[in-house]
Formats: C-alpha cells, sequence, structure tokens
C-alpha cells in the first residue's frame, strides 16, 4: 500500500473514532468539514480516491489538533517512516 493511502487509511480510523467518542452524526461531521456526506462516508469506506491528504487531515481536526512532523529517523537502521498518532 502506497504511504499516502496509508495515511489517509490511518486518519481516516481516527476520524471514526472520534464520531464515536464526540457521537456526531455523518451529516454533522461533513457539515463541520465541509466534505459533502457522500464523500465523506467514502473516506470512512477506505475509498479515498478525490480526497487529498490536506483535506483528510482537516476532516480529522474535528476539534482536534493535527501535527505533522518530520525528523530522522529511528537509529534502527529503518527507513523513515509515516505515521497517524492520536494522542
Amino acid at each position: 500500500m502506497p504511504k499516502r493511502c496509508l495515511v489517509k487509511a490511518q486518519l481516516a480510523a481516527m476520524i471514526q473514532n472520534l464520531l464515536d467518542t464526540k457521537d456526531l452524526t455523518q451529516t454533522e461531521v461533513a457539515h463541520l468539514t465541509g466534505l459533502p456526506q457522500p464523500k465523506f462516508l467514502r473516506l470512512l469506506h477506505g475509498h479515498f480516491r478525490g480526497i487529498s491528504e490536506a483535506k483528510t487531515m482537516e476532516c480529522a481536526r474535528l476539534g482536534q489538533d493535527v501535527r505533522v512532523v518530520i525528523g530522522p529517523p529511528p537509529q534502527t537502521g529503518q527507513p523513515g517512516r509515516v505515521q497517524v498518532v492520536h494522542g
């Protein structure tokens, strides 16, 4: 899976978690994010075509801070990684 799809999938999972936690409907979230409800529903179902990473991050906000951190990889000899962390 390409990294951009992995990031979108992780963000979509976090958005679903926020929906559950905040007890918001998909229609309410669509209104809050400016993403049409059918497109928002496709995002939650893993259909990312036509939705940019930037728009996905905007949707993930929902009253949360979103941080993108770029730094050196861990000293494990592994290549850098892309990771979405909620916390």
